[in-house]
């Protein structure tokens, strides 16, 4: 008969905390990387993201962490969805993003949790900045006149307009991305 104090048991113990680990990281991981991938890749085509992809992404992290943690799953998903779409939520109000950015990022706080929400907006912040510049070099002086005094949403429904506007699904994507590829990043702040 084994004992639990076995080398054996305890290496089985191991295995399978290791495994649920695994689980309780890659698949949110992996849920939110196609769900953003997608997300970019609707935005680049059309400058939409849709509601299914958006909602469905939200619903589900709520799920997932409610069924993971529990009472601070729940909790955590909801900082994550509020902080990481309030930012945005600013900027939507303005006319300045479109609703479908700030569902996405709060499907992904709502996954991932307040924390790193908040440091997929500061790096999709730095690379859309970044885009905006190319794009002012691109267009020049006239990168903004088709689009200054209309709502994200109008601007969008307009086809000779649309070369001004950014895709900022693309930008949440790399956001994402460079958050997990260098998770570091998130040590700076802290």
């Amino acid at each position: 008969m084994m004992s639990f104090q076995s080398p054996a048991a305890l290496g089985a113990i191991s295995q399978l905390s290791v495994m649920a680990f695994s689980a309780g990281i890659v698949i949110p991981i992996t849920v939110v990387v196609v769900a953003v991938m997608i997300g970019a890749f609707c935005d680049l085509r059309g400058f939409r993201l849709p509601n299914w992809l958006t909602f469905s992404l939200l619903v589900s992290g709520v799920i997932w962490n409610t069924l993971s943690y529990g009472e601070s799953g729940i909790l955590r998903s909801g900082t994550g969805i509020v902080m990481s779409a309030l930012p945005l939520l600013l900027l939507y109000a303005r006319g300045a993003m479109g609703a479908g950015d700030v569902k996405l990022m709060a499907g992904i706080g709502a996954w991932m949790g307040a924390w790193f929400g908040l440091h997929v907006i500061i790096v999709a912040g730095l690379v859309g900045g970044v885009a905006g510049v190319v794009r002012r070099v691109r267009f020049g002086r006239s990168a903004n006149a088709g689009i200054r005094h209309f709502p994200i949403e109008e601007v969008a429904r307009h086809a000779d307009r649309k070369q001004y506007l950014l895709p900022f699904g693309l930008m949440i994507l790399c956001g994402v991305l460079v958050n997990l590829v260098f998770p570091g990043i998130q040590q700076l702040t802290r």
